[in-house]
């Protein structure tokens, strides 16, 4: 009898356990449905709304407020690539914007200020990558990640100065700026308590330590290194103090000529313009419109994104013997390369178009290969 009742026991326990998970999963999906308006397609969750697809759109100006008394938090991946209708958004309550989730579309205007800056969103590759149309965009604290606004015209930027760049060691979205072949008319920068950019003289300084900095030695812990996100087009000069610690995201800077540095500088050495490591073994930046034709003698390794960006009609060799750091040539077009060794890494040169001028290999084909993020050791044979 005893037994017969603990099996009944156990029965109405795996019974009760059963019924209180069921209602746990249909408490959590039930309120999941998705619904099209206005030609935007929005997935309804339990507690918010994501915008999965608005290739559709019929409207130039929308309104991602709330959706169904839920606040519209995060828009997909691809959601409005290639729409040519929709012109001006505003969406206070956004949480992140996915990957190419505008790009080649018509926006023009794109608002996401809120009051709370404590609230941050997430921006991701290329989310405005190719948008020639956009005029003004506003943002409060945001994370900008590598390509954002890939080749995306011009247009007048505001953020919040809490605003980060991020990506983290070796990641594949690190150290090529969001702003790079794009144009900031103007940029503000909204007060708040953490201040992770500033912008002086027509440059836009990220105040974070990045992982291509050398490390603070002793007696230089109060230093607070920095690196360049944008440079505009006035910029041809930049002079390092010598307290100072600057370093560049790749195509940060496309009309600069020259970094100047004191040889008393505890850092960096500069060669015609050139910026160093202070023995001259590490190139850190090769500026887009410098007039340098050699590398230092000293010279062994190349920095990550060192020539990232745009180069017009030069030609360098690179000695067998120096190292490349990963996207060390990444978007790089226009740039005649003499290679002294045999392989190559796809991630050194990564989306680059630039051709080989010694390798018996066709560029198109090889740089299709990397576009299409094959990513192997590629050999170059000599002539």
């Amino acid at each position: 009898m005893k037994k017969k009742n603990l099996i009944l026991l156990i029965v109405l326990g795996v019974v009760l356990i059963s019924s209180i998970l069921g209602y746990i999963i249909y408490d959590h999906y039930k309120y999941e449905e998705y619904i099209e308006k206005d030609g935007i397609k929005y997935h309804i969750g339990n507690n918010s709304v994501r915008i999965v697809d608005g290739s559709k759109a019929t409207k130039e100006k929308y309104v991602f407020n709330k959706f169904k008394n839920k606040p519209v938090i995060s828009i997909s991946s691809k959601a409005f690539k290639d729409n040519k209708v929709i012109k001006k958004i505003s969406a206070p309550n956004l949480e992140e914007i996915d990957m190419q989730a505008f790009e080649n579309s018509s926006i023009e205007e794109f608002d996401i200020t809120r009051e709370d800056t404590s609230k941050k969103t997430f921006l991701s590759p290329r989310a405005f990558a190719n948008c020639q149309n956009l005029k003004n965009v506003k943002f409060a604290k945001v994370i900008l990640y590598e390509d954002v606004f890939f080749n995306s015209g011009e247009f007048n930027l505001t953020l919040a100065e809490s605003s980060k760049v991020d990506g983290g060691q070796g990641s594949l979205f690190y150290g090529v700026s969001p702003f790079m072949g794009s144009v900031l008319n103007e940029v503000t920068l909204l007060e708040a308590e953490e201040k992770n950019l500033s912008y002086v003289d027509g440059v836009l300084y990220s105040h974070q330590y990045q992982y291509w900095n050398p490390s603070p030695s002793e007696g230089k812990e109060s230093w607070k290194p920095k690196g360049v996100l944008y440079a505009n087009d006035s910029v041809k000069e930049l002079t390092i103090k010598d307290d100072e610690i600057i370093d560049f995201y790749g195509g940060s800077a496309k009309s600069l000529e020259r970094i100047n540095v004191k040889p008393s500088h505890f850092y960096y050495n500069s060669v015609d313009g050139v910026l160093y490591s202070k023995n001259y073994e590490r190139l850190i930046y090769f500026p887009s419109k410098s007039k340098c034709e050699q590398f230092h003698e000293n010279l062994k390794i190349i920095s990550s994104c060192a020539f990232s960006g745009n180069y017009n009609n030069k030609k360098l060799t690179i000695p067998s013997e120096v190292r490349i750091a990963m996207k060390a040539f990444c978007k790089v077009s226009e740039l005649k390369i003499d290679f002294n060794f045999i392989e190559l890494s796809g991630w050194e040169i990564y989306d680059s178009t630039f051709p080989f001028s010694n390798a018996i290999i066709d560029s198109e084909a090889y740089n299709l290969i990397l576009n299409n993020n094959l990513i192997s050791s590629v050999f170059c044979f000599h002539m």
